[in-house]
């Protein structure tokens, strides 16, 4: 089971400018092999190259001459274009691209989301470390992501998450790290608001996951019931 999206037939394109900015969030997903994803920033972007941070684990086969798709995500629309890897560090702390010459668009969600009210540790990752952990919850889980409640999150944030196997003490923060996880996955975070009473909600696209996490996350989604 993939967790990355597939294209849907309604697409449409703009040029990259739009896009390629500086400090955006982008998912790196390989061409051949979706399930090898990282996510990144965009450090620079140039009239024949873009230059991409590293926030996540390097797929250790990716080198110069691999194709792989840039996906960017805004205002409910992920925004991709395949580019090739043109140079890789050593340690692969950052990789640099072909620059794309268009970037093509279809709808964000393309997996069914399954209705839940599961606890859920978060932390915010930052260029400089981690944020203690909250608790949440999520009230909808799909194989590409889910929509988290209770966490105040802005657009573009990176975040690490443990669907746990208990309820934690939204008070303690000892009940939130010590509670035992199910699932552990990276994710983006694509869309943030808070409702009339003032409840935060975000929704996050995860950005990979390993064989045994697509696993548990097939069994999870197998015993809930579609949102």
């Amino acid at each position: 089971m993939s967790t990355t999206e597939h294209l849907s037939h309604r697409r449409s394109a703009i040029q990259p400018d739009l896009l390629l900015s500086a400090g955006r969030h982008v998912r790196v997903v390989d061409a051949a092999e979706p399930e090898d994803v990282c996510l990144g920033v965009i450090a620079m972007a140039t009239g024949r190259r873009v230059r991409i941070r590293l926030v996540d684990a390097f797929p250790g086969d990716w080198s110069p001459g691999h194709r792989v798709r840039l996906e960017m995500l805004s205002d409910g629309t992920v925004w991709s274009a395949e580019v090739e890897i043109t140079n890789v560090p050593d340690p692969p702390i950052w990789l640099e691209c072909s620059r794309p010459q268009v970037i093509a668009g279809r709808d964000r969600r393309a997996h069914p989301r399954m209705a839940c009210r599961l606890p859920v540790r978060v932390q915010r990752l930052r260029p400089n470390g981690v944020e203690p952990s909250v608790a949440g919850r999520a009230c909808d889980l799909g194989a590409g992501g889910m929509l988290l409640a209770g966490v105040e999150l802005a657009v573009g944030d990176v975040v690490e998450l443990d669907l746990l196997e208990d309820v934690v003490d939204l008070t303690a923060d000892r009940g939130v790290s010590e509670a035992g996880s199910v699932l552990t996955a990276r994710g983006l975070v694509v869309g943030s608001r808070a409702d009339a009473a003032g409840t935060h909600y975000a929704h996050i696209a995860f950005a990979s996951l390993n064989e045994r996490a697509e696993e548990t996350l097939e069994h999870l989604l197998s015993e809930l019931t579609p949102a």
